[in-house]
Parts: C-alpha cells; structure tokens; sequence
C-alpha cells in the first residue's frame, strides 16, 4: 500500500472525526470550561461571560470540578522530582552520577514540572494528557538527521517558540492538537500519531526546510483560545494575520517524520529515519490515569460524578428559592400606609415608618426550612466524595474536633489510597520522561555542559561530555504520600525500628539507618553516609599504622576490649619507650596525639556499647589493661596528651608513656 499524500489526509480526516466523537462522549468542552473557572461564569470568545450551562440551576452552581482540581494536582504531583541514576554494571558507576547530574540540571533547565502538572489537569480535563520530547536545534523542532545536514539554513515556524538552541525540550501539548492512528486501542499498537500545528502563513512559507508551500490554505487564526480557525476561500480574503495548519505525522511503520500542510498536494518536509535512535517508540508521552475497554482514549476521572454536580447545583436552586420565600412579610388594610412611608417600609436602612392604624399591621411568616433539602445536599455530596475518592480528609474540610485523632489517622490513610496510586502513575510518567530526555541527549549533545555533580555547595562544578553519558542505567523516582499525617507515620515508625533494634548485634544497623532515610524522603542515602568500614583490623596492625603516624579510625565491628587491651599493653612496652627515644620530639608528640585520640574514640564506642547492653558491669580491672584506660579518664579536667579537655566523653591516656 502506497502512503502518499492523499492516503494521510485520509487518515487524518478518519482520526479528527474520531477525537471529536470521543470529545463529544466524554463532554470536553463542559470539563474545560468548569476547570477553566473557579466560580459559575466564563468568559467567551468576544470577552463577555456567560452563565455555566447546568440543568436548572441559576445560582446554586457548586464546582466541585475546580475545587477537586486544586486538591488533587498537588496530591499526585512529586514536589521538585529529583531523579536518580544507578549503573547497571559496576564499571559505569562513574558514569552514573554524570547522568543524574546532567538529566537533573535538564530538566530543571526546561521546567518540566509546570508541563507535567498542566498534563495533569489535561487528565481531569480529556482524561489524558501529552508531553513532546525533542532536541531543538536550528532546525527547528524536527533535529536534522544524519547525513541530513541542513547547512546554515535557520527554521522560521519554530523561530519565536521559547525553546533553547542546542538543547532538549519538553511540552504539554494540547490533547485537542494530536492525532492519533484511529485503529489501535492501545499507545502500543499505533502506527502513527501527529501532531497539529498553527503557523503564520508567512514564517511557513519562508521556512527553508519546507517545499510545496506555494498553494498551501490560509485561514484567521485571532489567538490560540480561540476556536478552530475559519479557512479563507481565497487567502487575500484575511483582514488579519493569515495563518496555516500544518501537521507533523511520525510514522513507525515507514520510520518517517513527515510534515504536511493544509491544502498541500505534495509532502511539505520528510525526514527518512527515526531522529531519536535510541528512544522505543515516539517522542510523545502520554498519561493516563484510567484505562477504557477496547478504546484508547479513557475518560476524565471527574466524568463518572459530573451528573452529581448538575443535580446538586439543581437542588440547591430549589433550596435557595424556597428561602426567598421565608421572608416575613407585612399585611395591612389598603390605604393604611402612605406612599412616603411605604418607601421607608421597603428601605433596608430605615428602622420606622408610620402607619394610620397600628391595630390594622399584621406580621405575615413564611414558609418553614425543609430539612429535606438539606438532607438531600447532603446525599448527593456524599455520593460524590464516594465516586470520586475526594473526601473530606483529602480536601482539609473536615473539623478536627468532631473525630478522634486515630480515627482521622486511619481514615486519611485510606482516603488517600486512590490519590496515591495516581501518583505512582505520574511518578512513572517522570520516570520515563527523564529515560527518553536522556537517550535524546546522548544522541545529540555536542558540546560539555557544567552541572553540579552533587548536592554539596562545596563540590566544584564539574564538566560532562558525551563520552562521560556512556553507560547502561536504571532511574528511580521517589513519590511520597502528600498526606503529612502518613509522612508523619512512616518516620515515625522507621524511627521506632532504629531505635528499638540497634543495641542488639545481630540487627544491620546500616540498613536501618537507611530506612530511617528513606522515611525522611531521601534515596540516594550512600550520599549521606560513611563507607561501609569492612572487617575489623588486628590492633597490633593498627598499633603499627599508629607508629608511623597515620590516623586510624574506629571501626564500630571490632572487639573494643581486645583493642584497648593491645594498644594499653603496647604503649607500657619496652618496644614503644625504644621508640620515644629514637624518635624526635616533635614527632613523638603527633604520635601520641594518634594514639590518644584513637583509644579515646575506642573506648566511647565501649561505653555505648556496655550501656546497649544494660549498663557497664562494675568490677576488678581487666588484666593487661591500664586502670585509666578501662575508667576511660572520666575525671574532670583530664584530656589527652597533646589535646584538649573533652568533658563530653571518656579519655585516652596521659602522659607516662
């Protein structure tokens, strides 16, 4: 089957008829203007506002489509997503914290979080949204391929667009501008998808990079709020700015980019070959929250409970005209108020008027409050907080004084659980955002860029090439549950399980300290903490790393009663003194500084560890070891030789040896 230019206008048309029956199905147009709006009025094309059309209601309108969309974007949204590289092969560990460095720094550059939480509210709005991935060069957003070099030339449609020279990109882009191949019921099985553009007429027409241009439609096209623009019959008909449309279709069966514009009879650009080599699919990424039965565009989460709203909006207006008719009124005889004073009887500002015959004015009451009503709002926000998962814990509505705090606790955990499982989709959604950003990257990145490699202010900036991208990596993005109460909870209990399982030796205390992290929000916890310090040394080993001047740290697995013992028996030994006068003074002194500091950090270490135990056992000293060092130099006032006095921990010995 041959594709040429007829057979894509055809596919086009077969999926525009499609996404307007899906819009007309689904009510995108009532979704948007309610999202669009906090209260009950829009504004429309010519400036003026209008009345939101719900069945019967005039005045009682609640948007509770607005009021859901402000509660659940931040719910779902990972706050400053961070995210993180590792290695899959030990040899690319280098590499790795480049790329997190460098994908970070990207897509911070390009405020990806904005384009992500307006794909979000596409959600709520078409029931998916769509993000572009590309290099944007001068090309234009289409990156020229290899051995498809384009010159000096510069693209003229893309030229105002906002986006970076020599850098990748991401967009929102409107779920009413993409086209999509019409038999798949899955992303997985198109074919094709295209995305729908609008450019001046002149900037088209002036664009090197695309041919065939001569007879292209023009059509007015006020703002982009505006509806889909009116097509000239003649082109010198437009009294404003002509513009075109113009469609850029990337076919995975033909591995083309092609683009075509309205009203053309030949292929205005083509691009043989995929431009992003290392990306699975197509530089579109497409979120969902739902999934539909055999169709491929899902509804709006808020579609299900919309009928709600309008019936809610309907019995609220009954409420609201039975309460005009609870106005105590006045009854009187005819004539028995004056024109003047039945002025003053109907000004809210005055308090007297006069009548004729007091004994003739009656007080009239109107009609009493149906509790019914008020029991019937009450039902229907009741359903929609059932259908919808948008509770009242959720939301922060609910008074705090009417539940007992664990009753709140567990119920906002189980409020929240259809708000956390969005975000594990949009957390997903980041995630491969940044997989395809970085393939698109390694591919096109030219020139160095200088990133911060870690979190430190200290570290200096570093500078990253292509070749330091080379690797194979996994990423990782954390989403937390926004409820802070739940947050709360987990650090608690990450907490409790430090603190309760450390004392004993046979817990990992490393891996707990790691949860304890994890808890607090942090994922790259190595970066927090010390190197794991291996097998304990022989003391003897350390005694001679000592002598020679080198620090030696404490390691938390070794015998800390052993070590004290060799290194108390080592400085009392004819060895060491042999030493003190074959060394030089000022040597010695660093010497003894050394082993000062290192048997005083021993014997802290002891100490915890005799009161995780139950408390240090009082006794006769250990044989072979120096009183001062089993007492750990408690008094006040003593310190280590060539030190400083430590008041806050037990100390190393003193002079003497």
């Amino acid at each position: 089957m041959k594709k040429d230019v007829a057979w894509y206008v055809g596919e086009l048309k077969r999926a525009r008829k499609k996404r307007s029956m899906t819009a007309k199905e689904y009510e995108w147009d009532t979704l948007k203007e309610t999202i669009n709006t906090a209260g009950m009025y829009v504004e429309t094309v010519d400036g003026s506002f209008k009345q939101i059309e719900t069945p019967h209601s005039d005045s009682g309108y609640v948007n509770w489509p607005w009021a859901y969309k402000e509660a659940f974007v931040p719910s779902v949204y990972s706050r400053h997503p961070q995210v993180y590289v590792f290695p899959t092969q030990p040899l690319h560990k280098a590499n790795a914290k480049n790329v997190q460095a460098n994908i970070n720094a990207t897509m911070n550059e390009i405020n990806i979080s904005e384009e992500v939480k307006r794909s979000i509210v596409d959600c709520l709005v078409y029931g998916h949204g769509w993000i572009k991935l590309g290099w944007y060069t001068q090309y234009g957003q289409l990156p020229v391929g290899a051995g498809q070099a384009g010159g000096d030339k510069q693209s003229e449609i893309d030229i105002n667009s906002g986006l970076i020279d020599d850098s990748a990109y991401a967009y929102r882009v409107s779920p009413e501008q993409m086209l999509v191949d019409p038999e798949a019921t899955r992303y997985e099985d198109v074919r094709w998808v295209a995305q729908e553009y609008f450019h001046p007429l002149d900037a088209v027409k002036a664009d090197p990079f695309l041919k065939h241009t001569k007879n292209i439609s023009a059509m007015t096209y006020g703002s982009r709020d505006d509806d889909i623009p009116s097509i000239f019959e003649k082109p010198t008909e437009g009294k404003v700015r002509q513009w075109t449309r113009v469609y850029e279709i990337w076919d995975k069966e033909e591995d083309k980019v092609l683009t075509i514009c309205e009203g053309t009879e030949k292929f205005n650009r083509v691009q043989n070959g995929w431009p992003y080599h290392g990306l699975k699919g197509f530089p579109f990424k497409l979120l969902t929250l739902n999934t539909a039965i055999d169709k491929f565009f899902p509804p709006s989460p808020i579609l299900a409970w919309l009928p709600m709203v309008n019936e809610l909006g309907f019995v609220r207006s009954i409420r609201m005209d039975h309460m005009e008719k609870m106005v105590n009124k006045i009854c009187c005889e005819e004539n028995n108020i004056d024109e003047e004073e039945m002025k003053k009887l109907i000004d809210p500002n005055c308090e007297y008027f006069e009548v004729r015959d007091i004994e003739k004015i009656k007080d009239f009451r109107g009609l009493q409050p149906d509790p019914n009503l008020y029991a019937c709002e009450d039902k229907i926000i009741q359903t929609i907080r059932e259908i919808s998962g948008f509770s009242e814990l959720v939301s922060g509505s609910i008074p705090y004084s009417k539940i007992a705090a664990t009753t709140s606790a567990i119920a906002a955990q189980h409020s929240a659980v259809r708000f956390q499982h969005a975000a594990q989709i949009v957390k997903n959604f980041i995630k491969d955002c940044a997989k395809d950003l970085f393939m698109i990257i390694r591919e096109y990145q030219e020139y160095p860029v200088s990133v911060q490699i870690t979190s430190d202010p200290n570290v200096d900036i570093s500078t990253i090439d292509r070749k330091m991208l080379d690797g194979e990596f996994t990423f990782n993005i954390l989403v937390e549950d926004m409820s802070e109460a739940s947050r709360q909870e987990k650090i608690k209990l990450a907490y409790d399980d430090l603190t309760a399982l450390a004392p004993f030796p046979e817990t990992k205390n490393r891996a707990l300290i790691q949860k304890y992290l994890e808890a607090r929000g942090h994922i790259n916890t190595d970066e927090l903490m010390n190197p794991p310090m291996g097998m304990p040394v022989d003391p003897m080993f350390e005694n001679s790393q000592m002598v020679q001047g080198t620090e030696v740290p404490v390691n938390p697995n070794e015998d800390f009663s052993l070590h004290l013992r060799v290194h108390s028996e080592f400085l009392d030994s004819p060895t060491f003194q042999q030493l003190r006068a074959q060394i030089p003074e000022q040597m010695m002194v660093q010497i003894r500084n050394i082993f000062s500091q290192h048997i005083q950090m021993t014997s802290r270490h002891y100490e915890q560890q005799q009161q995780q135990a139950g408390g240090r056992q009082q006794g006769p000293p250990t044989p072979g070891v120096s009183p001062s060092i089993q007492s750990g130099q408690r008094q006040a006032g003593s310190a280590p030789v060539g030190g400083t006095t430590n008041q806050a921990g037990p100390q190393g010995p003193q002079g003497g040896y």
